[in-house]
């Protein structure tokens, strides 16, 4: 009976000591300090460009993640996949995550000393549009659907085809009148000399008309 008498006032002595610790540790001016701290955080991210795997395919849509001004009184969780980011290694006070896939992501900002949140950071990473690879999109930046960063997260593929073939229908006819376009310009700044070669062009089929008849009457 002693002994568990014993180890209920070890224990109680114990939690009452952690209790003591974090709210001493944690009192107003700490906090404030802390929040402080953590309100110098900034996020800056970059789009992975020719980022390949093991297998040479280019992985898409994924981002190069630099958490700036943090410190070891601070760590942040990653609460979309609930990402502790006490694994990723501090360096000169900033957090590099080589590969984050695209999307809405919120960033909680916590004590290490109190486990207390002290901030929320949101960032938004563009979502990648793989319409952009389509063989269809070459050259087509100019086009809202081909372009790296759209979001065509709603848009069917036989909806995207029929915009860029529908665009490419309406250059092609651009391409013609302007060609046509170009040659009427041609025919009115040239008009003296046009007419010259359709005259001279005509009085050579009249002589070659007349030539023929008589020959055809020489041989009657």
């Amino acid at each position: 009976m002693k002994k568990y008498i014993l180890f209920s006032i070890i224990v109680i002595l114990t939690l009452f000591n952690i209790n003591y610790v974090n709210a001493e540790s944690c009192d107003a001016n700490d906090i404030k300090r802390l929040k402080v701290l953590a309100s110098n955080i900034d996020i800056t991210y970059e789009y992975n460009d020719n980022l390949k795997d093991s297998d040479g395919f280019i992985i898409y849509d994924t981002y190069k993640v630099v958490i700036n001004n943090t410190s070891d009184e601070l760590y942040l969780i990653e609460t979309k996949t609930n990402t502790d980011l006490r694994d990723y290694p501090i360096n000169d006070g900033s957090i590099t995550i080589d590969r984050l896939q695209s999307g809405n992501k919120t960033f909680k900002v916590y004590s290490v000393a109190c486990d207390k949140s002290l901030r929320t950071i949101y960032e938004d990473l563009p979502k990648f549009n793989y319409y952009s690879t389509d063989p269809n999109c070459e050259d087509r930046d100019d086009l809202d659907v081909c372009k790296k960063f759209y979001d065509t997260s709603n848009l069917e593929y036989y909806e995207f085809y029929n915009i860029v073939t529908a665009d490419n229908d309406v250059e092609t006819n651009k391409d013609k009148d302007s060609s046509i376009n170009k040659f009427i310009d041609i025919i009115k700044n040239n008009y003296i000399y046009f007419g010259i070669a359709a005259g001279v062009l005509i009085i050579l089929i009249v002589i070659l008309l007349v030539r023929r008849h008589k020959k055809r009457g020489v041989l009657e």
